[in-house]
């Protein structure tokens, strides 16, 4: 489970000798259940002797009312006597003072405000470090920055702003920075860390003796730092200011500020540096300092240029990705010649995708797996099974039955009855038809961690997880099955699982918006399909208004399906598959000095237009934008006006995908493509309907 908190630890060797675990909190309300949900997790996972929570004072009175009124959190602590849980408020200068503790206990030495400070930005530089902070050049080139200097890495402040909670940390830490009578006016590097410069204002007016209202505005230092009579003039009250700079590699951007606008050096900040720019130097305040990398002869490689206000380096020719038969995740083949039939797969617009959990628990190649699950991975102690919805709860009572049948006799409980009082829990089974995000099994696992006394073991059995991406099912099924002592198991069993991306952009629910603005769609039969809280028919009919349908083998498929009864549901949950694997395993991603799209010939390899139409809603706009590389642009241009041109016949039946695709920007061609697309769709003998696709588009 994602928490709206910034959490880091401090060891005994960074403080006084006890392992605290330090919370901030971030923005929006505070919500004491999840509260007691990270409480819960961090006591059975972490092995520390307090948890404390800072936040301001002006919030620390309604959090600490939210605590103590939380039997969650009482429950949670119990588990731990001996560990010391408390609130520290901060004032508008960031010094620690008043405290309040929740638990009995509270004989332990005060937080040191500047250690904390330090491992607490330390934990957000590691954290964010993959993300962007730290970039290394790709192999046989160099970055090459707005002053000329050229390095093999370059530093990226605005990528420490991971989260709303660690923004709201940094900002925490450069209060004592701050003189509110005195500073007017926040002037940045770049906006890209404009959030913190905002997050800082929003702090400080929390608080009720201050009213501070100063300008943000960046001085576009990707054009090249040059201390001229203009950039002088844009921090003329210069002793009024607050610079705060993303990044410094050399150092040299502060003191050339310092210099040249006479700023003074209490109100310079820098969030990155690397550690050989000596402090004593360095200009003004560092927030962190990076190891600086290896040092190697440059003179050889490729430049590749950072550019623009956000510091992003210019991208080199795009790749195109060809997707192949190889692509397709192991088990898809066999899980879905059992389910391409089958009324699982339907939309629903606000959220894409939806596996109909009820229908899938009826299908046979389900209830067969539960049975071995059941055999194989039950605990023989157990006591209960959980069921996480209406759906599960028909799986549970087979779990239960089949149970019985060994003399095992157990009880049935649903979600909503663990939270009531659950009394002689042994072992237990979940149950759950579908998961998706798993925010129900982890809901669920705080619940149980709970009830279950030493030795007692849980196995979770879903149907089918359907994970956003391969790093996000690691990382749920480490939350979920982590044991917190070796006479714990906690075990996880899937039919099937096979990670399908965030399985829609929002296309479903902007395409009721185009519908809406033209009356020509009231009455139209892709408006009564849409306009259903759940439908099957995924995609536009055929220009003949005949629905899509498979028509050849499907590579992605075993041979001998039935075409008639293949729903196009079925064919779009295996192309999102098969596009999450490439992504995951293929290299099928963009980075940000290299830009990768889907092959048009891949329009033209799966030239069924139910498979055209699934890879037009499972692509991301990325994956789909061709301005910049003009041959991939020419050749879906040419594609699209040929099948404008064309009679209705199968090989134009996804025309109104692709159109809607350009209307709604999920697809881009160059400016002069899309033009001569426009200008053939209205010189052609298409509908007045599907001429409307494309009008008033951009």
């Amino acid at each position: 489970m994602n928490y709206p908190f910034f959490s880091f630890s401090v060891s005994p060797e960074d403080g006084d000798g006890l392992f605290r675990r330090i919370v901030f909190k971030g923005g929006g309300e505070f919500n004491a259940k999840t509260f007691a949900y990270y409480i819960t997790e961090i006591v059975n996972a972490a092995a520390i002797d307090t948890l404390e929570m800072v936040v301001p004072e002006f919030e620390l009175d309604s959090i600490k009312s939210s605590v103590e009124g939380e039997g969650l959190i009482r429950n949670a602590l119990q588990r731990r006597p001996s560990l010391v849980a408390c609130l520290h408020g901060f004032d508008s200068k960031g010094n620690l003072g008043k405290s309040f503790y929740i638990t009995e206990r509270k004989d332990i030495q005060p937080l040191q405000k500047d250690r904390i400070i330090r491992l607490g930005i330390w934990r957000i530089a590691e954290a964010n470090k993959n993300k962007g902070v730290l970039h290394c050049a790709p192999e046989g080139c160099v970055f090459e920055k707005p002053s000329g200097e050229r390095h093999l890495y370059y530093l990226r402040g605005g990528a420490l702003l991971g989260s709303d909670s660690q923004c709201g940390f940094l900002a925490f830490s450069l209060l004592d920075m701050i003189d509110e009578g005195k500073i007017k006016c926040i002037a940045l590097d770049t906006m890209a860390i404009a959030p913190l410069a905002y997050k800082l204002i929003v702090l400080k007016n929390g608080f009720d003796s201050v009213n501070w209202n100063p300008e943000v505005y960046s001085f576009h230092s990707y054009a090249g730092f040059k201390g001229t009579d203009a950039s002088r003039n844009a921090l003329a009250d210069s002793g009024r200011t607050f610079i705060l700079v993303s990044a410094s590699s050399s150092g040299n951007m502060p003191k050339e500020i310092r210099k040249y606008w006479n700023v003074p050096e209490s109100q310079i900040c820098t969030l990155l540096t690397f550690d050989e720019n000596d402090g004593e130097s360095f200009t003004g305040r560092v927030l962190h300092k990076v190891e600086t990398p290896e040092k190697r002869l440059l003179d050889y490689l490729t430049p590749v240029k950072i550019a623009g206000e956000f510091f992003v380096p210019q991208q080199r020719k795009v790749k195109q990705f060809l997707l192949r038969a190889k692509h397709a995740p192991k088990g898809l083949k066999d899980a879905m010649n059992y389910l391409y039939q089958a009324d699982v797969f339907k939309i629903k617009v606000e959220s894409g995708l939806w596996v109909d959990a009820g229908q899938l628990a009826e299908e046979g190649c389900i209830k067969n797996w539960l049975k071995e699950a059941t055999k194989r991975r039950a605990p023989a102690s157990t006591s209960h099974v959980v069921y996480v919805d209406d759906a599960s709860k028909k799986m549970a009572g087979e779990v239960k039955g089949q149970l019985s049948a060994y003399g095992i006799e157990v009880d049935l409980v649903g979600l909503d009855g663990l939270c009531k009082k659950v009394e002689n829990v042994r072992s237990v089974v979940v149950v759950s038809a579908v998961a998706r995000s798993g925010e129900k099994l982890l809901d669920v696992s705080c619940r149980l961690r709970n009830l279950l006394s030493e030795g007692c073991s849980i196995a979770y059995f879903v149907g089918l997880y359907i994970p956003e991406s391969n790093e996000k099912k690691e990382k749920f099924l480490s939350s979920l099955t982590y044991s917190p002592a070796r006479s714990f198991k906690y075990t996880f069993d899937c039919w099937n699982c096979f990670p399908i991306g965030k399985s829609n952009s929002g296309m479903w629910s902007r395409e009721i918006d185009v519908l809406r603005r033209y009356e020509a769609f009231e009455e139209s039969s892709r408006w009564n399909v849409i306009s259903k809280d759940v439908f099957e028919d995924v995609f536009w009919g055929s220009l003949t208004e005949q629905e899509l349908r498979i028509r050849s083998d499907f590579a992605f498929w075993a041979p001998n399906f039935n075409r008639e009864k293949a729903k196009g549901s079925a064919v779009y949950f295996t192309v999102l598959a098969v596009l999450q694997k490439a992504r995951d395993e293929h290299g099928f991603y963009s980075s940000e000095y290299e830009g990768v799209v889907l092959d048009p010939d891949c329009f033209a390899r799966f030239n069924d237009g139910v498979i055209q139409a699934s890879l037009l809603r499972g692509c991301e706009p990325a994956e789909l934008n061709y301005r910049g590389a003009k041959e991939a642009s020419a050749f879906m241009r040419d594609l699209i006006i040929g099948m404008i041109r064309r009679e209705p016949s199968e090989a134009n039946e996804a025309l109104p995908e692709f159109l809607l695709a350009l209307r709604l920007e999920k697809m881009s061609l160059e400016k002069g493509d899309l033009k001569e697309v426009k200008t053939a769709l209205q010189k052609s003998a298409c509908s007045e309907e599907i001429k409307l696709l494309l009008k008033d588009s951009q």
